[in-house]
C-alpha cells in the first residue's frame, strides 16, 4: 500500500497522487527549463528580421541593447516575437 506523509494512503486516492506528482514534476521542470533559457540563452539569427524594429524610435545607445526588449518591434503576432527570442 502506497504510503503518503507518513500515513496509509487510501488506495482511491492513489491515482490522484501520482498524477499530482507527475503534474509538479512537469511545471517544475518548465519552469526550469525557461529560467535557464532565459539566463544562457541568445536570440535567434531571425530576430531582426522577425522583429522588423522601427529604427526611428531607437538611438545610438538603444541599438546595441535592442534585443533586450520588444518594446520598438513592428510585429504584431506575440508568438512570433517568443519563438524568434
Amino acid at each position: 500500500m502506497p504510503v503518503a506523509a507518513g500515513r496509509p494512503m487510501d488506495q482511491s486516492a492513489a491515482p490522484v497522487y501520482v498524477l499530482g506528482t507527475f503534474v509538479l514534476g512537469f511545471l517544475l521542470t518548465m519552469v526550469s527549463v525557461d529560467v535557464a533559457k532565459s539566463m544562457c540563452g541568445r536570440p535567434r539569427p531571425t530576430l531582426i528580421e522577425v522583429c522588423q524594429p522601427d529604427w526611428s524610435r531607437c538611438d545610438a545607445d538603444a541599438r546595441r541593447q535592442l534585443l533586450s526588449t520588444t518594446d520598438v518591434c513592428q510585429q504584431t503576432d506575440h508568438r512570433l516575437l517568443l519563438r524568434a527570442l
